[in-house]
């Protein structure tokens, strides 16, 4: 499974922000049509919150 792929690595929501920008790049450079690239961004999307497997390190402090 994709999850136990990712385990050894800390992956945090921000990271998968980071990650699906990077991807978006990549996607938007290749030579296929631009509904097959939103069928695939549609499917990536979603999946990718399966991959994150640590809490956010963004945190507020009361008060501040």
């Amino acid at each position: 499974m994709m999850s136990n792929r990712h385990a050894p690595f800390s992956i945090t929501p921000e990271g998968r922000i980071v990650w699906l920008k990077c991807f978006r790049e990549a996607i938007s450079e290749l030579n296929i049509s631009e509904d097959l690239k939103q069928n695939f961004w549609n499917y990536i999307d979603p999946f990718s919150n399966w991959i994150v497997n640590t809490p956010s390190r963004i945190f507020k402090i009361d008060g501040e």
